[in-house]
């Protein structure tokens, strides 16, 4: 016994190392199978939350579509799926409603913007504190500003004669009531518009009152009007007054060669005078029914391309011929023995220039113009800003000071001795007729290059894209 208790001490310590190297064996498999465990086991849980986070990437950076697969995932990860399936699909739905409704808004949007660009209509939008917010391109037309220009300008100062009007509609509070008026507006060109305006205050988001402006030109339907009515007043008393001219004349004449023989010196000189004043007075009535007549039965021009240098050299060789008196001179900054084609009817555009020298000619019997002076009077022609401009400078009276200049072109109204009223308006008839229009004292360049002081100036445009 003690032979093997001897012999298994000296064993012993080989079996504690055999023991000990089992152990940690086993330990090491153990350890080793429970990292093998977690991993797995964490692999598991992390696998639909990296899944989420993919797809929520994708969702941040606008791919609404995207969809989790929650069927391999535990109970609350797999119900955190189907939550964020829900959400994604239901915010998918709302940005394709608010894209369709922004499609829509925005096609509205266009299409208003191309109504009111393309309407003659001036349309103005207006906060409560009467600013400018909204304005279409006829807005600016008719009030002869930049649409830059008026948005942020108070109404009141752009068209003050609007103030009342909208005081009275904002203080009416009534949404929806049209406010009509008529009003006579001054642009920034010094030009009077008569407006038909109408306003309609509305309710704004911020609970706030605005109002819609919208206005019309009515200043060449009104002067159209006008003129529709003279010249059936015009052809009314051509008629009833031409008729017994004739006979007034030659009986005059008659009564002083039959009886002018047998009278005294002295009576026949009354007589002739007498006479004489009736027949000069025959010719004046005469020459105004002519200009009633002519005025009344304007003929429809006769357009057709043609070089149009011809006619103005020729009115300005007539017209220095048959007034010697005068020093007439022509300007032009078209080059010599040059042919310039456009559209226009050579008759009447003969007759404007004829009208507007007689009414510079005209202008010198003023008894305020000094008669001892040189009167000059000069036609000109040049290309200015792709048009052609055609007018009459002279060194005369000058306009009538204090008034409006569109009024000088209304039928029979003159501020001459002689006047019938009837020339600029016939004038300004052809001028529209040939899509021009009717300058007075343009500013234009050539007027420093002339040799003397022009205090007249009428002119007209034709566009040169007839050609």
């Amino acid at each position: 016994g003690v032979a093997q208790y001897q012999e298994i001490e000296k064993s012993s310590t080989r079996l504690q190392i055999l023991l000990t190297f089992i152990y940690v064996l086993i330990t090491l498999l153990l350890t080793v199978a429970a990292i093998w465990f977690g991993l797995s086991f964490a692999k598991r849980l992390m696998t639909p939350i990296t899944e989420l986070i993919k797809a929520s990437e994708k969702a941040r950076a606008g791919d609404l579509s995207v969809r989790v697969d929650p069927s391999f995932a535990v109970d609350e990860f797999k119900m955190l799926g189907h939550a964020f399936n829900r959400m994604t699909e239901q915010i998918e739905n709302q940005q394709y409603d608010l894209v369709n409704a922004n499609t829509q808004m925005d096609f509205r949007r266009r299409f208003t913007e191309t109504i009111l660009g393309g309407v003659s209509t001036g349309v103005l939008s207006v906060d409560q504190d009467k600013k400018i917010t909204l304005a279409n391109n006829s807005a600016g037309e008719l009030l002869y500003s930049p649409i830059n220009e008026l948005l942020g300008q108070k109404i009141t100062y752009i068209m003050p004669e609007l103030t009342h009007y909208l005081d009275v509609a904002f203080e009416n509070n009534e949404f929806g009531e049209v406010t009509t008026c008529e009003i006579q507006v001054r642009r920034q060109d010094r030009a009077v518009r008569i407006f038909m305006a109408r306003i309609v205050v509305e309710q704004l988001d911020n609970q706030e009152k605005g109002a819609i402006i919208t206005f019309d030109d009515l200043t060449a339907v009104l002067a159209n009007q006008r003129k529709a009515a003279w010249a059936d007043i015009a052809r009314r008393i051509a008629h009833e007054i031409k008729n017994p001219l004739t006979p007034i004349q030659l009986s005059a004449e008659r009564l002083n060669r039959k009886y002018s023989k047998n009278l005294s010196p002295s009576e026949k000189q009354i007589f002739e005078q007498c006479t004489e004043t009736i027949i000069r007075h025959v010719s004046d009535i005469k020459r105004m029914v002519n200009s009633f007549a002519e005025f009344a039965k304007m003929p429809e021009a006769d357009i057709q391309i043609d070089n149009i240098i011809p006619v103005v050299k020729e009115v300005y060789t007539l017209t220095k011929n048959a007034h010697s008196n005068f020093d007439f001179s022509y300007y032009s900054n078209i080059p010599e023995n040059s042919e310039l084609f456009i559209a226009h009817d050579n008759q009447q555009i003969r007759q404007v220039l004829i009208n507007l020298v007689k009414n510079a000619i005209e202008a010198f019997d003023h008894p305020d113009v000094v008669k001892d002076c040189n009167n000059i009077i000069s036609i000109i022609s040049l290309i200015d800003n792709d048009k052609l401009l055609i007018g009459v400078a002279d060194n005369g009276l000058g306009l009538p000071k204090d008034i409006d200049i569109e009024t000088l072109c209304e039928p029979y109204i003159t501020h001459k001795v002689k006047g019938t009223g009837l020339g600029l308006a016939i004038v300004k008839k052809i001028v529209e007729d040939h899509h021009g229009e009717l300058l007075f004292n343009p500013d234009i360049s050539i007027i420093n290059k002339m040799n003397f002081d022009i205090s007249t100036l009428i002119a007209f445009t034709l566009p040169l894209d007839q050609v």
